[in-house]
């Protein structure tokens, strides 16, 4: 642009301190360059002068205002900017205005200098305010920096005010920036207001982004570009009228902040991605004047839309003035967590993780099963480092089905891309659990890396009860659930093909990869290291009773990293363990089949770093027991690694040792090579040929690692917490359990067509792997009341008056003893009852089954004699008759006579032998199978609330539980349909009642309280002082009167002399003594 000199008139006036007030001009004409002028003037100006333009004038350089309150009349000429960076700071306030007619320009054409911005309004310490009144502004073809105007972020509240005037800008340079921008950075946010201003920007990057924006009556168009309001907390009021179209990125992207929109219309289509996307917690409000059409809002679960027809957490589509819903609900605790039920809401919770949602700290919960089938290529959720999951997943034990990755040659494959938990130890929160996937097909390129079913990389997590089937082929680092890792995998299982270009396993890749109870069908084949478990056993990396079956192999003809549990491992800052492992496969370098059938290479310099290798076994049809095994490594791979060929001819020299070994203990030794570096050689106990051949001709039944039982009794009796029994004949025993225990019968070779049975006060549970099963022995020590038995109880004598008769202690289960009637002056003792109204009369040939008061009952003494026209009649000393009314039968609770025990693990020794007979013979609660009643299990939400239902008839209910995870046709659905109608057992969540959660005795005591008070009973009671136990500060304030209620009526007592235990778990056994007590109160 030319710098020509111009004629101008500069009115400089001093302006009235109210606003109000009109302004009056002095004017002066110099004739130097516009800069020069106009500098001059803003220089020599005071607070509240009036700068007034008598023509165009072209601004060669920066116009900066610092520390002045002016106003810039441009008085209908066009001020000609050609540089950027001119700022209003240092408190300065400054009004431009259009001029009386209201057409005053500032055309911003010609700047081509790629500055900051254009117009600068504050700094990071210093306030400044511009406000424009009816001012025009052009450009077409600016370079702007960043941004045309730009509000800086700093310790005060800067702002842009635009009142009237238009702005039409367009751009078809690359690097031009938006039109207004909060520039980030500590402090305040900057606001930006805009009234009654017409805009139209075409093809205008980010046109408002990163300010507080409030439009007010505002005519805003914006064509083309990317992203045209970013980042805003958002006002649109007044009949404004937004159009935003074409672009290739989000129409409206907000984070952190709000959105009302009031009496106003969006119109948003043609978008690359949403029309409006809110990242983290937003409000969304839409007034029932506002419309929005042809948009597509999409919310995070940590917003809150606030309009009739949009629900917290919700994908918004609005059709044609209809808005459609689809929800993912919950709080994202641990007791309320957002609920995942449809492939819909799986992808908007990826999406929502991939625009940088990390969930830190949510929990996330499947509520059915999801097919994937329609997904071609799925996006994974979490897509790096910097883009990561960092919630807890739980799958809630549903199937995701149908993964399906192709033609992805990027870092971090799988279900998850990135994940990241809180520690690697059992005792940490699992990052993903409870989850299967099946018929997964990954299959990417060559040049991609992390690749797995579950997750490409997990990071200082832990990944419990995931079970997954299907095909797995990558890059670098492939594994059947984790690509790389620093992970702790517990009852973890993978069934399919591995395949790598580089290293395979079929737990993972490679990594630490701390894998226990995990169980591999599948054939492992890299081009590098491959292992069963994992391929490349970094820093930690260990396996614990793990079973692997199939075809290792490794395609280089390199005898180094290749193993049937672990190719490499054992280096790193951390020990490492292969325990108690069972590999039922075979190892291959290339197309030979070797003798390295568990482990490839330990490899660790460090002395303090450990690798245990023990217990391990192989199926002898592979490699016989009398196999001449080594396992050789080294402390490093500068070296090149020996081919396989040079491998046996060296064992001539180094393996003498090791003849006629078989695979018991392990011990690690170093040997010199010559001409070598130190070889490392992982050797097992030496045992005699003879030892060997009455091993073969001779084999035990039964093994626990490597050591042999004759029968598989002695080899129950003798097995430790978590450990494998392998069985080597087929066997039909039927042993009993009486502790506590978790053991694994291997039944992969041989059958086992006998039996586990629970012993006395212990439960079994088995789950079935493949071709193991895991049995849970779980043996319950007596202790306690409520439920669990108590040495005695005692019983109390009220003689309401009479003479005193002490209180007895009575075993359980025990008749009490008739003690000798008490005493009273003119009165005949008329028998003991158990309810101090006298209604119910104690029958002395009952069992005791708690502490119990009885009360005596007195007729008074008559002096004539009489006779009786109903019950009995007893003679007293005097001669007189007196009435002794017929005893009332209790019908409360329905005992028969004889009860034919069906259970297996209910004998009559039992404390709880007639609790489960009454239960059983009404039908309350019934048995987990024809013979078994399970007494330990622990009861759950659904067991009490079916129950209850039983006793009440079950009565007809509507159809709808209102619960989503609540299953149709579920034996508990009418139960809880029931409760929750009668406010007996509400949810834990608006849509989750958590059938299958445990439940506490202060629950108990709050549901069989409320369930009294809709029978009508009588719930008042003689007060007990509860406070007296040491743990009464733990009883919940909600549930404390129910608890005093509970403990008065003898339903729930102590567990001991000093505590209540409120919090812990009850089982069948004991909720079926307090329900036997509960009826026994009516």
């Amino acid at each position: 642009m030319k710098n020509a000199k111009r004629s101008i008139s500069l009115l400089v006036v001093f302006a009235m301190i109210f606003c109000s007030m009109s302004l009056t001009a002095f004017a002066e004409e110099i004739e130097v360059t516009d800069y020069e002028t106009l500098m001059e003037a803003i220089g020599s100006a005071n607070d509240e002068d009036v700068i007034k333009l008598t023509s165009d004038i072209t601004a060669t350089g920066k116009i900066d205002v610092s520390g002045k309150k002016l106003t810039i009349d441009l008085n209908g000429k066009t001020l000609y900017l050609t540089v950027s960076d001119t700022h209003f700071n240092n408190d300065a306030s400054v009004t431009i205005s259009g001029g009386e007619n209201k057409d005053g320009k500032i055309d911003i054409s010609g700047v081509d200098s790629a500055g900051d911005c254009i117009l600068g309004i504050g700094d990071r310490s210093t306030k400044g305010i511009l406000t424009l009144e009816n001012v025009n502004i052009v450009g077409d073809g600016y370079n702007s920096g960043f941004a045309v105007f730009m509000i800086y972020s700093g310790d005060e509240l800067n702002a842009l005010n635009i009142e009237g005037g238009s702005i039409n800008l367009s751009n078809e340079n690359s690097s031009a920036g938006g039109v207004i921008k909060n520039q980030n950075g500590a402090g305040n946010q900057g606001i930006v207001n805009i009234t009654g201003t017409l805009m139209e920007l075409d093809n205008i990057s980010r046109g408002i982004s990163g300010t507080t924006a409030v439009f007010d009556d505002v005519d805003l168009t914006i064509t083309g570009g990317d992203n045209g309001i970013n980042g805003s907390a958002l006002t649109i009021k007044n009949g404004c009228q937004i159009n935003i179209s074409g672009g290739t990125g989000r129409a409206i992207t907000i984070t952190d902040y709000d959105v009302t929109i009031e009496n106003s219309t969006l119109n948003l289509s043609d978008m690359g991605e949403a029309e409006i996307r809110f990242k983290t917690n937003n409000n969304l409000a839409i007034d029932e004047s506002s419309s929005l059409s042809e948009c597509n809002v999409v919310v995070d679960t940590s917003a809150t839309i606030n309009s009739d027809d949009v629900t917290d957490g919700a994908v918004v589509k609005a059709e044609e003035g209809e808005i459609s819903v689809t929800q993912i609900l919950g709080e994202g605790t641990e007791a309320s967590p957002y609920l995942i039920g449809t492939k819909e809401e799986l992808e908007m919770f990826r999406d929502n993780v991939n625009n940088g949602n990390t969930y830190s700290g949510k929990y996330i919960k499947l509520t059915s099963d999801i097919d994937l089938s329609e997904e071609e290529n799925w996006t994974p959720i979490g897509l790096s480092n910097t883009i990561p999951f960092l919630g807890y997943f739980d799958g809630g034990n549903f199937t995701i089905s149908n993964l399906t990755i192709n033609n992805n040659t990027n870092d971090m494959v799988g279900l998850f891309g990135y994940v990241k938990g809180s520690g690697m130890t059992g005792l940490e929160i699992p990052t993903i659990q409870n989850l299967k996937l099946t018929n997964v097909n990954v299959m990417v390129d060559d040049a991609s890396s992390r690749v797995a079913a579950l997750v490409g990389n997990s990071f200082v997590g832990v990944i419990k009860n995931v079970f997954v089937k299907g095909n797995v082929s990558g890059g670098k680092w492939t594994g059947g659930i984790a690509g790389n890792c620093y992970a702790y995998f517990d009852n973890c299982s993978f069934e399919g093909t591995v395949t790598s270009n580089n290293q395979a396993g079929g737990i993972a890749g490679a990594g630490d990869a701390r894998s226990y109870n995990c169980y591999v069908a599948a054939d492992i084949t890299a081009k590098w290291w491959a292992g069963g478990i994992v391929g490349n056993g970094q820093e930690g990396a260990s396996a614990v009773n793990c079973y692997v079956k199939g075809k290792v192999t490794t395609l280089n003809n390199y005898v180094f990293g290749v193993g049937g549990i672990a190719g490499v491992a054992g280096h790193g800052y951390a020990s490492s363990i292969f325990k108690d492992n069972y590999f039922d496969g075979e190892v291959y370098i290339g197309e030979t089949k070797v003798d390295t059938p568990v482990i490839g290479v330990v490899n660790s310099s460090n002395d303090d770093i450990k690798t245990t290798v023990s217990g391990n076994s192989w199926n002898s049809d592979c490699y016989p027991s009398n196999l001449d095994v080594a396992i050789v490594g080294a402390d490093s791979f500068e070296n090149s690694e020996p081919t396989y060929e040079e491998y046996k001819t060296a064992a001539k020299e180094t393996l003498e040792r090791n003849h006629n070994l078989v695979m018991l203990e392990s011990d690690l030794y170093y040997i010199d090579a010559e001409n070598a570096d130190d070889v490392t050689i992982m050797s097992f106990s030496e045992v005699t040929s003879e030892d060997i051949a009455t091993a073969i001709e001779n084999p035990k039944p039964v093994r626990i690692g490597g050591v042999g039982f004759d029968t598989l009794s002695d080899a129950v009796a003798a097995v430790k917490d978590n450990e494998v029994i392998v069985l080597l004949t087929n066997n039909d025993e039927v042993i009993e359990v009486n502790k506590t225990i978790k053991f694994v019968i291997d039944t992969a070779t041989f059958e086992f067509a006998g039996e586990i049975k629970a012993g006395n006060r212990t439960t079994i549970t088995p789950v079935t792997v493949g071709e193991k099963t895991t049995y849970e022995c779980i043996y319950t020590a007596l202790s306690g009341d409520d439920g669990a038995i108590v040495s005695a109880y005692t019983v109390k004598f009220n003689t309401n008056g009479g003479s005193k008769i002490e209180s007895i202690k009575v075993k359980r289960n025990m008749i009490l003893d008739e003690p000798e009637n008490p005493k009273k002056d003119g009165y005949e003792f008329a028998g003991w009852y158990k309810d101090e109204n006298l209604s119910k009369e104690y029958d002395f040939s009952s069992k005791i089954m708690g502490n119990i008061t009885l009360y005596a009952k007195w007729i008074e003494n008559s002096t004539s004699a009489g006779s009786s026209t109903g019950g009995s009649s007893s003679g007293s000393s005097s001669g007189s008759i007196v009435q002794i009314p017929e005893k009332t039968p209790d019908t409360s609770i329905t005992q028969p006579q004889k009860w034919d025990n069906p259970f297996d693990d209910v004998s009559e020794n039992d404390w709880y032998y007639e609790a489960v007979e009454y239960v059983y013979k009404n039908e309350f609660l019934k048995g987990v199978n024809d013979n078994t009643f399970a007494p330990s299990t622990k009861i759950n939400r659904a067991m009490l609330v079916t129950v209850l239902y039983r006793m009440e008839g079950e009565p007809d209910v509507t159809d709808d539980s209102g619960f989503a995870d609540v299953e149709k046709g579920s034996y508990y659905e009418k139960a809880v349909i029931w409760a929750k109608e009668n406010g007996i057992v509400n949810g834990i969540a608006e849509l989750e009642f958590a059938p299958q959660k445990d439940l506490t005795r202060e629950q108990i005591a709050a549901i069989l309280y409320r369930y009294a008070e809709f029978k009508n009973m009588d719930t008042s009671f003689e007060e007990k002082d509860v406070t007296a136990y040491d743990d009464y500060d733990l009883i919940s304030e909600y549930a404390l009167p129910a608890i005093k209620w509970a403990n008065a009526k003898g339903l729930i007592n102590g567990r001991t002399e000093n505590t209540l235990n409120p919090s812990d778990s009850a089982t069948r056994a004991e909720i079926s003594a307090v329900l036997l007590r509960f009826m026994q109160s009516k």
